[in-house]
């Protein structure tokens, strides 16, 4: 029989195809041996010094390294990368054919550095990937099945731009996927003093007089390593001078699996002098596209954690069921289209559009970054803090907001309401200096809960409701006009 194909096994397991006819030079495809690298130096064979002269258009070679085929293309002219194409000897190229391994499927744990040498490590600590593109063609980013519990851990150099998080993958059972990142320690020390968050009056604020905080340290996160609130976090988020800064409220979070369980805990009283401390950065990656597909009955979820998540090009593309989206301890700034997400201790830059069902839970604020619904649910829980920008910005959506909350510092209102923009509140809204309004209702309603009157507050007054200026002495107002209200929430 032509063509006819024996099978003989190579190292981990696979079992290339081998084919009599192509590797006694032959016509026909078929399997010639395996080699060890595409172009990584090493002390076995690569395929790019293979001389491909006297081999017919079609033959295969096993490549050791990221275990897939490559076919011969005596035609081709395309650019070689040296991870899906590589130059052949004797003309043509030598082209990936992106086949699943039930190895790569099945390694619960990753590790992706863009300073590595090239693509063709296993992943390892010790041998990391150089791209999350390779970690997607190997197992993330072709709709193939992830069974188990997989860590994808990033580096502190964080990914470049042009390689962003893609992942297209299908889950027939609960499985938990983490992106974790290698925090950056800016500096450590010891707090000298620290003042306690007082909902509705001060905001937390931590002072170190021996190794000082000043304003490069904006945005910075500072986790605790000592006393009784070791572990918890917070953002750095106004230099207030004398190396005190302002901060976010200090928070903890639950990361059991298979969800992120609990509502996070913040810390009362915050943290005081003698409590050791480290401020730190978040390695970067940017989400390009997110597709899950479900099992029915199967649940994943998807865990960033210790990232800043950055600009998307595109939505975030989420064909999945609840609880699928768990975004803790980053930085973010992204697009969300049809997402069930969870977040909570975030730090949100930029404008966010959330697209679907949104928690924000304890810890997740605002800073230079408004939210922005679009046909969106959004509730936010326990504290949140805006301190620079708006802490919500217009959009076609409904916040619920079950905790307190605050803004400023806002160049123009600290909470503007646009049309179908609509916000209830059942604890207090409070906040100063912002540039122009504490509240603008420019079509928006806000219905708050009796005995909590916001008393966020404004440059030039206190709230403006359909246009017209109204001090809280004025408050509940409505214009019928274009519907904008700031009114109790009736009994």
């Amino acid at each position: 029989m032509a063509n006819a194909r024996t099978y003989a096994s190579t190292a981990g397991g696979r079992t290339p195809r081998t084919d009599s006819s192509a590797a006694g030079g032959g016509g026909g495809q078929g399997f010639l041996f395996p080699v060890d690298t595409i172009a990584r130096v090493t002390t076995g064979t690569r395929l790019v010094d293979v001389d491909a002269t006297t081999f017919p258009d079609g033959t295969l070679v096993f490549v050791r390294s990221v275990r897939d085929f490559f076919v011969l293309d005596k035609d081709s002219a395309l650019t070689s990368d040296n991870i899906t194409i590589a130059d052949a000897i004797g003309g043509g190229r030598w082209t990936r054919r992106f086949e699943p391994d039930v190895e790569w499927l099945s390694q619960a744990s990753w590790t992706i550095d863009p300073t590595a040498a090239d693509d063709e490590g296993d992943g390892s600590p010790g041998d990391p990937l150089q791209t999350h593109a390779e970690l997607g063609r190997r197992a993330f980013n072709q709709g193939w099945a992830i069974n188990q519990d997989t860590v994808v851990n990033i580096t502190q150099n964080g990914l470049p731009a042009e390689d962003p998080v893609e992942i297209d993958v299908a889950t027939p059972t609960d499985v938990v996927i983490r992106y974790v990142g290698d925090a950056v320690t800016l500096q450590s020390g010891t707090l000298t003093d620290a003042t306690a968050l007082s909902s509705g009056t001060a905001l937390p604020t931590v002072e170190d007089t021996v190794n000082g905080f000043g304003a490069p340290d904006t945005l910075s996160r500072i986790r605790l390593t000592s006393g009784a609130s070791s572990g918890a976090i917070a953002w750095m988020l106004r230099d207030d001078g004398a190396n005190v800064f302002t901060t976010s409220a200090f928070a903890t979070t639950a990361k059991t699996p298979p969800v992120v369980t609990g509502t996070p805990v913040l810390t009362d009283p915050t943290p005081g002098g003698g409590d050791d401390y480290v401020l730190e950065g978040l390695p970067r990656v940017r989400l390009a596209r997110v597709k899950i597909t479900h099992a029915v009955g199967a649940n994943l979820t998807l865990l960033f954690d210790t990232l800043e998540v950055g600009e998307s090009e595109g939505a975030i593309i989420v064909t999945s069921l609840d609880r699928t989206f768990f975004i803790d301890s980053v930085i973010l700034n992204a697009v969300f289209q049809k997402a069930d997400a969870n977040f909570s201790n975030v730090l949100v830059r930029g404008i966010n559009q959330l697209n679907g069902q949104a928690v924000f839970r304890a810890g997740a604020l605002a800073v230079s970054s408004v939210f922005v619904g679009a046909e969106a649910a959004i509730n936010m829980q326990e504290e949140h803090t805006a301190v620079g920008e708006s802490l919500i910005s217009g959009g076609i959506a409904d916040y619920s907001i079950t905790g307190p909350v605050s803004a400023h510092d806002a160049p123009a209102a600290g909470l503007l309401l646009e049309p179908l923009t609509r916000a209830r509140t059942v604890d207090l809204v409070w906040g100063s200096g912002n540039g122009t309004y504490g509240i603008n209702a420019a079509g928006g309603q806000l219905f708050y809960a009796p005995g909590t009157q916001p008393t966020v507050t404004g440059s030039t007054n206190d709230t403006r409701v359909g246009g017209v200026d109204t001090p809280y002495a004025g408050i509940p107002a409505f214009n019928g006009g274009d519907g904008s209200a700031i009114v109790e929430t009736p009994t």
